[in-house]
């Protein structure tokens, strides 16, 4: 347990009928959404914050998963460069 952890078990004890919190990871399909929003977003070169902001997520046995996943739309340059790359590396 880490300071915070401890923190906010005391501060819920002195609440009566206040459940101590618990937690929670993040599933992978909940990371690799985040991560795929915060690439496109780099890649964009504006912020984050926001689009983070609108992720929902729902608790299932794996974990957080993501709801609403973010989308990334890609032109057809790229995926015909893409296309290519995956043909090179499979030796067609």
């Amino acid at each position: 347990m880490n300071n915070n952890d401890h923190i906010v078990n005391q501060i819920l004890q002195e609440k009566e009928g206040v459940e101590k919190p618990r937690t929670i990871k993040l599933s992978d399909q909940a990371l690799k959404s985040i991560m795929m929003l915060i690439n496109r977003c780099i890649l964009e070169e504006r912020s984050a914050i926001g689009e983070l902001q609108e992720l929902n997520f729902a608790a299932t046995n794996s974990g957080l998963v993501c709801v609403n996943p973010p989308t990334v739309k890609i032109g057809n340059d790229l995926l015909q460069e893409i296309i290519k790359m995956r043909e090179e590396d499979a030796g067609l």
